[in-house]
């Protein structure tokens, strides 16, 4: 997850323009995507990921499966957009335009105040429900800051049939010493937060 505050695409654009000396790559690039893509850069960008996103795999996801028959339509992954989704959607619409067929693997779905994107309509839906990720111990203990935090990244080892055991399998091709690492991992989990002036960040890993 990631939370985002108004203009900050454009002050990092001009921190680009600042460190690059000269604005005219970035003013190009910038004209060459409201060419090809009828976008309006980069104000449509920043309506587009509105006040945050967060992206979420499902640990249900049967990665030994997607590898042998992969269908985009049977995993559990999403962006959950916070923001207008009057605003957001129709940014949404002009990018399923530039992508032509391929945008019919692409499902959303509008919720109050948020808008899911994936490919799967399940899921998508499952997305804007609330959830209580908040109460769930391996998060509180790798995530302890969670309502401060600008950013955070949070993965369960444990959640789910399994998953992390048959990542270890795909990427390992079958590897029991793979799998056996994998097998004491609980959690991890990285956030960062500001106060005042200063940033800080966290990184902890928990074991079974």
């Amino acid at each position: 997850s990631v939370a985002f505050r108004h203009g900050w695409l454009e002050d990092y654009l001009r921190q680009l323009n600042a460190m690059s000396g000269s604005g005219d790559t970035v003013d190009q690039m910038l004209a060459d995507g409201e060419q090809e893509t009828g976008l309006q850069l980069p104000e449509d960008i920043e309506t587009l990921f509105g006040d945050g996103i967060t992206v979420s795999v499902d640990g249900s996801a049967d990665l030994k499966s997607f590898t042998e028959s992969p269908d985009p339509a049977e995993v559990p992954v999403g962006i959950r957009i916070q923001g207008d989704p009057d605003k957001i959607v129709p940014v949404i619409d002009r990018l399923e335009k530039v992508a032509g067929a391929d945008a019919d693997l692409v499902k959303v779905a509008r919720g109050e105040g948020q808008v899911a994107v994936g490919f799967s309509q399940a899921y998508v839906e499952r997305l804007l429900q609330k959830g209580d990720l908040g109460s769930v111990a391996a998060f509180e203990d790798v995530v302890p800051d969670a309502g401060r935090a600008t950013g955070s990244f949070y993965v369960n080892f444990d959640a789910g049939d399994g998953w992390a055991e048959q990542l270890a399998d795909v990427v390992s091709g079958g590897d029991a010493a793979a799998r056996s690492n994998i097998a004491p991992l609980d959690a991890l989990g990285a956030s960062a937060w500001t106060e005042g002036d200063v940033q800080h960040g966290l990184l902890r890993l928990t074991t079974d």
